[in-house]
């Protein structure tokens, strides 16, 4: 029986002269761990899978001195194990040492989703071939696998679909590392495009990962790109300059400032210029427009354009404009509310001085009737200056009645404080109003209180001189602010009145039947 370290000296030599490929692993790993610091944590990887072979070797060894049979089941899963861990660390080293020193040596620069499909590649192939060297059975492990794939497949569909975007990403070559994006409003440069997402480094020191379904899916602006242009972007610095000046001298002084001399990461062709983009309350809204070459770099271009604006304008005697705006206040005091008041009287004065009725008034009566005519339209104050004008425009006669006495049967006469004769399209209207209570066809006996109370006449004739009359109380008037004159409150609903009026030619009165 052999002892443990012959058996590990056969578990060396099943894995090739181990000790020479450990001392050339260890080397080159080092030497790549100093070079090429941004693969460390693979290299760091790849150095813990080959001591976990060794460790493998060691276990190859223990079974081989427990008399385990290297036909059994454990002996070939450990075997395989071991030299699976060892060759996955070689290969890893040696995809460091050819993508980022040999190929870099010769200024190519294949994309990273390319380098992880060809490790992932040789992974599956490594993993066949032991499969097959330790005495296993392939044609069962297919089928297995194959029905392991499909659950895995309908499982992880969104993974699945970032991997397929992110391949399409490097095979239509869409967008590419070192470009220039906006994506939802971010900003940015790609940084690498892997297997699940895409990284991207804002100019805030941040860096955004967006998932490759998602820029497939989503609308992504390549900043800087036209075809057969060199990469530049537009940008806009916008200042104002007050009315006073020209926009003419303000535009040429600031493209003679900008095309004087060249301004760093500001591209010549197309010239940066100037324009008016806007009017507004007390300025005049410019924008100067550049290409910028280094998207990295627009905020300190746009404080130098400013700067360089900001130094021609002060050469040429133009300052910047501060918005400013008028703005009138004016204190609500009594006084100007009195002032106000005598100003709407006086208007109503005058439009009262059209109305032939009022026309023989005096102006103090004019300013009370004036006066009472509120926004309100309050008829008992109308009556109130109604009755200080002290004249009679006429009078209504009306007839007695039969059957309560003699007085009753007596005549009686009404004054009219106000009448108003309207020419309409069908023939004439007469307004008339009492400073009493009239009601054609009442007894004396049913006639209310001698008190001052309003009544409302107002008849409507045809062309023929016959028409009708209604005659409502205080609460049913209004006034009419376009004929300037009193108005029946909603006429077509108020009763008739006075009957078959009719207009006696040759003598300014009416008649008609109650």
């Amino acid at each position: 029986m052999m002892s443990f370290w012959e058996n590990l000296q056969v578990a060396a030599d099943l894995a090739g002269r181990y000790h020479w490929i450990a001392l050339g692993f260890i080397v080159l790993a080092l030497i790549l761990f100093i070079y090429v610091p941004a693969e460390r944590p693979r290299i760091k990887t790849s150095v813990v899978l080959f001591g976990f072979s060794f460790a493998g070797l060691l276990a190859i060894a223990t079974l081989l001195s427990s008399a385990v049979a290297p036909d059994s089941i454990v002996y070939r899963s450990l075997r395989w194990v071991t030299l699976l861990a060892e060759s996955i660390a070689i290969i890893n080293l040696l995809s460091v040492f050819v993508f980022d020193v040999a190929l870099n040596a010769v200024h190519i620069r294949p994309p990273r989703i390319l380098r992880d499909l060809l490790l992932a590649s040789a992974y599956m192939v490594i993993a066949f071939l032991l499969l097959s060297r330790s005495g296993f059975d392939l044609t069962g492990i297919v089928a297995t696998s194959a029905v392991i794939t499909a659950v895995i497949g309908f499982s992880l569909a969104d993974t699945l679909g970032n991997i397929m975007g992110g391949m399409a990403l490097q095979m239509e070559h869409t967008i590419n590392v070192g470009d220039w994006v906006r994506i939802d409003q971010v900003e940015g440069r790609v940084k690498e495009i892997r297997w699940r997402q895409t990284s991207i480094e804002t100019r805030d020191w941040d860096t955004v990962v967006f998932p490759n379904s998602f820029l497939m899916r989503g609308r992504v602006t390549l900043l800087g790109h036209r075809t057969g242009e060199p990469r530049q972007h537009r940008q806009w610095v916008y200042f104002n300059v007050d009315f006073r000046y020209p926009p003419t001298d303000v535009i040429r002084i600031v493209d003679t400032a900008l095309c004087a001399e060249p301004i760093k990461n500001v591209a010549q062709r197309p010239a940066p210029h100037c324009l008016v983009i806007d009017f507004k309350d007390s300025y005049s809204a410019y924008a100067v427009r550049y290409w910028l070459t280094d998207m990295a770099q627009t905020d300190p271009t746009d404080s130098l354009v400013r700067s360089r604006i900001y130094s021609a304008l002060r050469r040429a005697g133009i300052p910047l404009s501060i918005p400013a705006r008028s703005i009138f206040v004016t204190e609500e005091t009594e006084k100007r509310r009195e002032r106000k008041r005598g100003e709407e009287i006086n208007r109503r004065i005058d439009a009262l001085k059209r109305v032939e009725l009022f026309s023989e008034l005096t102006d103090e009566e004019r300013r009370d009737i004036g006066a009472a005519i509120g926004a309100e339209h309050d008829p008992a104050r109308l009556l109130d200056a109604l009755q200080m004008v002290k004249r009679r425009v006429g009078f209504i006669l009306s007839a007695g009645l039969q059957g309560t006495g003699s007085r009753a049967r007596l005549r009686r006469a009404y004054n009219i404080e106000f009448a108003q004769e309207i020419a309409t399209p069908s023939g004439r209207r007469i307004i008339v109003a009492l400073d009493q209570h009239w009601g054609p066809g009442e007894p004396t006996r049913d006639f209310r209180s001698a008190g001052s109370e309003f009544t409302l006449i107002d008849v409507r004739l045809g062309a023929d001189g016959k028409g009708v009359g209604k005659v409502v109380p205080a609460e049913s008037v209004t006034f009419d602010p376009k004929t300037m004159s009193f108005a029946v409150d909603n006429y077509a609903v108020q009763p008739v009145r006075l009957a078959d009026v009719i207009s006696s030619k040759g003598v300014r009165a009416l008649n008609s039947t109650l």
